[in-house]
C-alpha cells in the first residue's frame, strides 16, 4: 500500500515541477508574490523549488538515496506549506498526506526493488568474496 501511495506522490511533486517549469514566468511571479519561502530570494526559491520538484522524485522512483532523498521532498512539502500565507484545507490535508509517506519512506527505506539494495547487495557480496579469498 505505502509503495502505491508513494507513486502517487512522487507523480504529483514532478507534475509540480513540470508545471513551474512549462511556465517560467508565472512561477516566478508566484514566488514573487505569493509564496513567502523564509531566507531565500524568490528567484532562488522557484530554482531549487522546481529542481526539487523535477529532480527528487525520479530519484525516489530509481530507489537511489532514498532515504535521502525522501528527507529533501519532505523539506520541499514543509517549506511549500510554511510559504503559503493561505492553505485551504483539502491542500493542507494532501500535504500532510505526502509528509506521512515520505516520513515512512525515511524510517524503512525505499525497498528490495531499488538501486540502493543492488549496490549495497554488490558492496556486500564483493566483501564477502574477498574476505572468503584471503
Amino acid at each position: 500500500m505505502v509503495i502505491n501511495q508513494s507513486f502517487l506522490c512522487r507523480t504529483c511533486f514532478f507534475k509540480a515541477g513540470l508545471t513551474k517549469i512549462n511556465d517560467w514566468s508565472t512561477t516566478l511571479a508566484l514566488f514573487t508574490d505569493e509564496y513567502q519561502v523564509p531566507l531565500l530570494s524568490p528567484y532562488i526559491a522557484a530554482i531549487m523549488g522546481t529542481a526539487g520538484e523535477l529532480i527528487l522524485p525520479i530519484l525516489l522512483i530509481l530507489g537511489l538515496m532514498g532515504r535521502l532523498t525522501a528527507i529533501g521532498l519532505l523539506i520541499v512539502n514543509i517549506v511549500a506549506v510554511l510559504s503559503l500565507q493561505e492553505i485551504a484545507p483539502a491542500a493542507l490535508q494532501q500535504h500532510i498526506f505526502w509528509g506521512w509517506i515520505l516520513g515512512t519512506l525515511i524510517i524503512v527505506g525505499v525497498g528490495k526493488h531499488s538501486l540502493d539494495h543492488l549496490i549495497e547487495y554488490r558492496i556486500k557480496h564483493r566483501i564477502k568474496h574477498r574476505i572468503n579469498n584471503t
